[in-house]
């Protein structure tokens, strides 16, 4: 609920890999398309798998097909509320998601790591610091898998807002 309602900004879903980050930066990006129909929202992530009937109004680009730079110029220029960026892994990725958030576009991606604190630090890794003030809001959402004695699995989030001075730091 408190993603759905969040301020334009960067949202930073962090975890695992297969403790469901994904599905929970595609769920939430969905969400604020079915809270507010009108939201355009913007899949670069390259993942097929988001593609289904429930999808109506999420447009999704293949970055196999497209360079990334031209790929997000393309998504920018369509005018979207929100773009999925999946997983940063590199500096460019990470300035995007900035210059996207900037721009005054919610960005949603995803970082692999531990908590919320590692999250953090990996993407301050992947991005220009000095960008990170200029951002309106960042929310980091840290997950992980729990098995429970009768082997179901729950996912475990932990929610931090801050301002984004505290970035630099």
């Amino acid at each position: 609920e408190l993603a759905k309602k969040y301020p334009v900004g960067l949202v930073l879903v962090g975890g695992l890999s297969f403790s469901g980050i994904t599905t929970t930066a595609q769920k939430l990006m969905l969400e604020c398309s079915k809270v507010q129909p009108a939201v355009k929202a913007i899949d670069v992530s390259n993942r097929y798998d988001y593609n289904d009937a429930e999808a109506d109004g999420v447009i999704s680009i293949d970055v196999a097909r497209d360079p990334y730079k031209r790929l997000i110029q393309a998504a920018m220029a369509s005018d979207p509320d929100i773009i999925f960026l999946g997983e940063i892994r590199d500096k460019a990725k990470g300035n995007w998601s900035t210059q996207i958030a900037l721009s005054g576009t919610k960005a949603i991606a995803e970082v692999h790591a531990y908590s919320v604190a590692s999250t953090l630090e990996r993407y301050c890794e992947m991005t220009d610091k000095a960008q990170l003030p200029g951002l309106q809001s960042v929310l980091v959402i840290s997950q992980f898998l729990l098995t429970l004695k009768d082997g179901k699995k729950v996912a475990i989030r932990e929610f931090l807002a801050l301002e984004p001075a505290l970035l630099q730091a």
